[in-house]
C-alpha cells in the first residue's frame, strides 16, 4: 500500500483481498446491484448546450454507463425549463428571446448583488425560484428509500465545492467574499435541486451524502471548473484559475461602478492540493470511511474544447441556427464573420492586437451580440458585425498565447495531484481523460456497427476545416450525447481492465461497448444538422 506521510490517518480499508473472502463477499451481494456513485460537475451531471435538462441528462456518461453495465442510476433530473433557462431552442438560438432570457435573469439577480456587494446575505430568493422558464427538480427524480439518489454532480461546482458546500448559503457566502463567481441564477438552484433533493433542508455535502449511499465504486471527476472559468474571463486571477496550495486569494471583483477592482481575502482559502489529498479531502475520506474503488479522471487540456475561435479567423461552421426576432436566419453572416484581433479598450503593455493564437469564447461572442440590445434586420446585424470588427475585443474577453499556457500548466499540477492521489492506495484508480481528449483532437473513430466515422474537438452537428465532425454540443464546452459515449466506453474500459477480475465488476469487461455509432445517428445535435 502507498500512503503519502503527510497524511494524518494513513490507515484505509483495502481491496487486496484472498480468494476466499472474495468468494465470501460475492455470494453475499451477488443478488444485490452494484452500488455506484458519481461526484463532479456539469460534465457528471450531463450538461450540454449551456444548461441542464433532464432530456440531455438521460444521456449523460454516467447514465449511458449504467445501462451498458447494468447498475442502478439515479440523478437530480431537472424538469423542462433547465437550469439555466435554455439559451438555445432546440437547433437554434433565437437572438430575441436569448435577449429577454438575459433581461429576466438580470432583473431576478440585481437586488440580490447588491445586497451581497454590501456584505449581506439574501434571504428571500423568490425572485430566482420565480425566473421565467427555470426548471426544478422533477418529482420523479427525487431521493427516495427505494430509489436512492446516486449522482451527486452539480454542474459549477469547483473540487472544493463537493466537500465544502453542503447548503445554498454556503455558495452564497463565498460569492459574498468573492471567492465563488456569480451563480445566482444556475449556481443556487442546482444546489438546492441536487444536494437538497429539492427543498430547503441541508443533506450534507456532496462527498458527505455518496459516502453515506456505501459505494462499491466511486466516480469522480472534478476539477474542470477550477481551470475553465479563465475561458468565459479572458482573463487570470485565484478566483477563475485556483491555486495549488492554500493560501489568500487576489482577484478582481467588479464594482458599483463598473470597474475591475482587486481584492485580496484575509483568510487562506483551500488549494487543489488540499482539496484531493488533505486529511480531509476527497480521495482520503472515500478510502477512509467507505470499501469503495475509486475512479478519478483528470482534467483535459483547455485548448481541446469547441468553444473557443480563433482571433483572425472567420467563425466558422455553427451547429446552430441564428435567427433575428423576425425570425430572419443570420447564421451564414456569423459563420463568414472574420474575428477581430483588435484590442478594444487599454491593451495589456499598451497592445493594440492581440497576438497570433489567441482566442475568444462562444459564449463571449453570442453575449456581445445580446449587450447591443435588439438587432431586428440582416442590414442592421451587418452593420452590428462592422462595429464590433471595428472596436474589437476587450483583455477580459479574449485568452492570448501567455494566459493559455499558463492554464495549462495549472492543469498539468493539478493533474499531478489527480496522480498522486491515485499513488495513495491500491482501490484507487486513475483514467487520464486529458490523453482521451487529446486523442480526440488528433480524430477519433467511433465504435460500433457501419461505415467508418472519425470525430473530433468540434461541435456535433457542424464540420471542422478538416471536414470532420465533433463530439460538442451547441455550447462547445459540455460534450453532445455522441461525446457522453465515447466517454463512457472510456470508463468501462479502465474499471473492465483492472477491476474486471472480480465478480461484482465483471459486467465493466465482459459486456459489449456502447455502439458509438449508434448514439451518434439519434444524437438531436447530429440529425438537426442532417435534416
Amino acid at each position: 500500500m502507498r500512503i503519502q506521510a503527510r497524511l494524518t490517518q494513513p490507515t484505509f480499508l483495502t481491496h487486496r483481498r484472498e480468494e476466499a473472502s472474495v468468494q465470501k463477499a460475492t455470494e453475499e451481494t451477488d443478488f444485490l446491484p452494484l452500488r455506484v456513485v458519481s461526484l463532479g460537475d456539469s460534465l457528471t451531471a450531463g450538461s450540454q448546450d449551456a444548461t441542464t435538462v433532464a432530456e440531455r441528462q438521460t444521456m449523460s456518461y454516467m447514465a449511458q454507463l449504467a445501462r451498458a453495465v447494468g447498475f442502478p442510476f439515479h440523478p437530480a433530473l431537472i424538469s423542462d425549463g433547465g437550469i439555466a433557462p435554455r439559451l438555445f431552442q432546440d437547433d437554434t438560438f433565437d437572438y430575441g428571446k436569448a435577449g429577454q432570457r438575459s433581461h429576466h435573469i438580470g432583473q431576478a439577480e440585481a437586488p440580490l448583488k447588491k445586497q451581497l456587494a454590501n456584505g449581506e446575505i439574501p434571504s428571500d430568493l423568490s425572485s430566482i425560484w420565480s425566473i421565467p422558464g427555470l426548471g426544478a427538480r422533477t418529482e420523479e427524480s427525487r431521493d427516495r428509500f427505494l430509489r436512492p439518489q446516486t449522482n451527486f454532480a452539480v454542474p459549477g461546482y469547483e473540487a472544493r465545492h463537493l466537500a465544502g458546500v453542503r447548503h445554498y448559503e454556503e455558495y452564497l457566502h463565498g460569492m459574498k467574499d468573492g471567492t465563488d463567481a456569480s451563480g445566482l441564477s444556475a449556481e443556487v438552484p442546482l444546489i438546492r435541486a441536487v444536494l437538497q433533493n429539492g427543498g430547503e433542508r441541508s443533506r450534507g455535502s456532496a462527498l458527505d451524502q455518496a459516502i453515506a449511499r456505501r459505494p462499491e465504486l466511486a466516480v469522480v471527476w472534478a476539477g474542470s471548473n477550477d481551470a475553465l472559468e479563465t475561458v468565459g474571463a479572458g482573463r487570470i486571477d485565484d478566483r477563475l484559475l485556483t491555486p495549488v496550495e492554500d493560501r489568500p486569494w487576489t482577484y478582481q471583483v467588479e464594482n458599483k461602478s463598473g470597474q475591475l477592482e482587486t481584492r485580496t481575502t484575509n483568510h487562506a482559502v483551500q488549494g487543489f492540493r488540499t482539496t484531493f489529498l488533505g486529511p480531509a479531502g476527497i480521495v482520503p475520506r472515500l478510502l477512509r470511511e467507505t470499501e469503495a474503488e475509486v475512479l478519478l479522471m483528470n482534467i483535459p487540456d483547455v485548448s481541446n474544447i469547441a468553444t473557443l475561435r480563433p482571433l483572425g479567423e472567420k467563425l466558422g461552421d455553427l451547429p446552430f441556427k441564428v435567427t433575428l426576432p423576425d425570425g430572419t436566419d443570420v447564421t451564414e453572416a456569423l459563420e463568414n464573420w472574420q474575428l477581430p484581433s483588435r484590442v478594444d479598450g487599454e491593451g495589456k503593455d499598451g497592445r493594440g492586437q492581440f497576438p497570433g493564437g489567441s482566442r475568444v469564447g462562444m459564449n463571449v461572442i453570442l453575449n456581445r451580440f445580446i449587450q447591443r440590445g435588439q438587432v431586428q434586420s440582416q442590414s442592421a446585424l451587418e452593420e452590428l458585425l462592422k462595429e464590433l470588427s471595428a472596436s474589437g475585443f476587450s483583455e477580459n474577453e479574449v485568452i492570448d498565447t501567455d494566459e493559455l499556457a499558463t492554464v495549462s500548466n495549472r492543469i498539468l499540477e493539478f493533474n499531478g495531484i489527480l496522480a498522486e492521489s491515485a499513488a495513495l492506495d491500491s482501490r484507487v484508480h486513475l483514467l487520464d481523460m486529458n490523453e482521451e481528449f487529446k486523442k480526440i483532437s488528433q480524430g477519433r473513430e467511433l465504435s460500433g456497427e457501419g461505415p467508418s466515422k472519425v470525430l473530433g474537438a468540434h461541435f456535433t452537428g457542424a464540420l471542422d476545416k478538416n471536414g470532420v465532425e465533433g463530439i460538442f454540443s451547441y455550447d462547445g464546452v459540455h460534450p453532445s450525447d455522441t461525446g457522453h459515449a465515447v466517454l463512457a466506453n472510456a470508463i468501462k474500459e479502465k474499471v473492465g481492465e483492472e477491476l474486471g477480475w472480480h465478480p461484482r465488476f465483471k459486467a465493466f469487461r465482459e459486456r459489449p461497448p456502447i455502439d458509438e455509432k449508434k448514439v451518434l445517428a439519434q444524437d438531436p445535435h447530429h440529425t438537426r444538422s442532417q435534416s
